[in-house]
């Protein structure tokens, strides 16, 4: 089935595909491999450009004849999974084979456009770039791809902003410690490792190695200025690790904390929740619509036989008369179950409306107890 879908995108292509063109390195360089669907977004990606299947920002977009829009891999592999002979819409379960085209030019366009941040930046590339650009942007500009070294007897492999010209795969001694270090590794090695950097820190004035600063901050050090850990609930007090255990014990937001988070998980699953129906509604919806396109098609019903006519009475009773009786059945049945996920949504809707005004009135009465005993 994907051999179908790419002959049939071959033959009715309606855009221009951007595709970077890659330079080859002078020697074997191994190329940095990258997936389009981890890529890390500056923005939230609008849900119209969000595959329905793998739920990633679309991925050489194509649509059906209803209008919805698949990555191609992942319309593939549905099709590949599915048992009948005639494939159907994931969404909308129409029939789909053979009207897999292209999506639109604009929403390949828009896709491009969206800002991402480098593949590369866990290694420190700061550069933000549109979609359609990063490939191009690692092979020709990221100062964090690899590239072959300038000398051209040396078979290793440095990043490009380093390669200025020099081999930096030569040991050399460290002009602190002594130790011996390759030219790649100096600078690193200077800024964290060296046992001979020693600096003060910055709030109690105590020597340590370099490499020791950092935990001793996050850790040990009492004089470290640092929030409440009540500041994500409202609290802006900051002040020395060593008085933060006095200023906890006594913070109204500090002892409501637990419970403020809880509030948290709750409502990340109510809109969760919440999330999912609409989901579900929305695919009702559409089986509605489909249902309705159906019945429009059909031919209209014969009229009934007259009343006393023998064959009328030798015939068969069976629970729908005709096809057409059969799917307004199904309509109806439909139609309740859209009514009773409606009604389902609105009751989470209220449930959690109420949860959170009974939480904020228990908050209220206990913050006035303890200004009052604050006030004795």
């Amino acid at each position: 089935m994907t051999s179908n879908i790419r002959e049939t995108l071959d033959e009715n292509d309606c855009h221009d595909e951007v595709k970077d063109t890659a330079i080859s390195p002078p020697r074997d360089v191994p190329r940095f491999e990258w997936d389009i669907r981890n890529l890390e977004y500056v923005l939230e990606v609008d849900d119209n450009l969000v595959c329905a299947i793998c739920r990633c920002p679309f991925v050489s977009p194509i649509r059906l004849r209803c209008e919805h829009v698949f990555c191609e891999d992942c319309l593939s592999e549905t099709f590949n999974h599915q048992q009948e002979a005639t494939k159907t819409c994931p969404s909308c379960r129409r029939p789909a084979d053979e009207f897999v085209r292209p999506a639109h030019r604009i929403i390949q366009h828009i896709l491009d456009d969206l800002q991402v941040k480098c593949p590369l930046h866990l290694l420190g590339c700061p550069e933000i770039v549109s979609r359609g650009a990063v490939q191009t942007h690692i092979d020709h500009y990221c100062g964090y791809e690899t590239t072959a070294c300038p000398l051209e007897s040396c078979t290793g492999n440095v990043p490009r902003r380093l390669a200025d010209g020099s081999c930096l795969h030569q040991w050399t001694s460290c002009p602190d410690c002594g130790d011996s270090i390759m030219q790649l590794a100096m600078a690193r090695h200077q800024q964290k490792f060296c046992p001979a950097i020693v600096v003060d820190c910055p709030y109690c004035s105590d020597r340590m190695q370099k490499a020791e600063l950092t935990p001793h901050i996050s850790n040990k050090c009492p004089a470290a200025i640092i929030a409440c850990p009540a500041s994500p609930y409202g609290c802006a007090h900051t002040g020395p690790c060593s008085a933060m255990e006095s200023h906890t014990s006594t913070c109204p937001l500090m002892k409501l904390a637990p419970f403020l988070a809880q509030q948290d998980a709750r409502m990340q699953e109510h809109a969760l929740a919440l999330k999912q129906l609409q989901r579900k509604a929305q695919l009702h919806d559409d089986f509605l619509d489909t249902v309705r396109d159906t019945l429009s098609e059909l031919p209209p019903p014969p009229p009934p036989p007259p009343h006393g006519d023998p064959a009328d009475a030798a015939a068969p009773v069976g629970p729908f008369t005709s096809p057409a009786s059969h799917l307004l059945h199904l309509h109806e049945s439909l139609r309740e179950e859209l009514g009773r996920v409606a009604r389902a949504v609105s009751d989470l809707d209220a449930k959690t409306d109420l949860g959170f005004l009974n939480g904020s009135l228990r908050q209220k009465e206990e913050m006035a107890h303890r200004d009052a005993a604050l006030a004795q």
